[in-house]
């Protein structure tokens, strides 16, 4: 082989890895924006899309809950403390969610929450 003929291959090498890498992180539909726990404290309501659910914290920020409905489900109407991590959707997962997630906002801000642990904190939101 001459070196040439290396350095095609090198570089054909690199262009297959960096697409490969580009085509799986398309493929990622949630990504934690941050990997630190956090908690947050709120009521649970029952979400506009089937099986969803978000929290409105007492801050007004409403939080999409993902991948949580069967930690939730029996909270709805109930205060309580999510511990989890913040998740961005990727684009075309978040334009499909968009509208839905804005109605439940009511104007206000929101984002998403995966939950990982749930702990009740009153049977009712007042």
């Amino acid at each position: 082989m001459s070196v040439r003929q290396i350095a095609r291959f090198g570089c054909l090498l690199a262009l297959l890895v960096s697409t490969t890498v580009l085509l799986s992180a398309q493929n990622e539909p949630k990504m934690p924006v941050g990997s630190e726990s956090k908690t947050i404290t709120g009521c649970v309501h029952k979400g506009n899309e089937a099986g969803g659910y978000y929290l409105e914290d007492e801050n007004g920020k409403t939080w999409e809950l993902t991948d949580s409905a069967d930690k939730v489900a029996d909270h709805v109407g109930h205060k309580v403390a999510l511990t989890g991590t913040s998740v961005h959707e990727n684009a075309s997962e978040e334009a499909k969610r968009a509208s839905t997630e804005k109605a439940e906002a009511g104007g206000n801000n929101y984002a998403d929450f995966r939950v990982s642990s749930v702990k009740m904190i009153s049977d009712s939101c007042r």
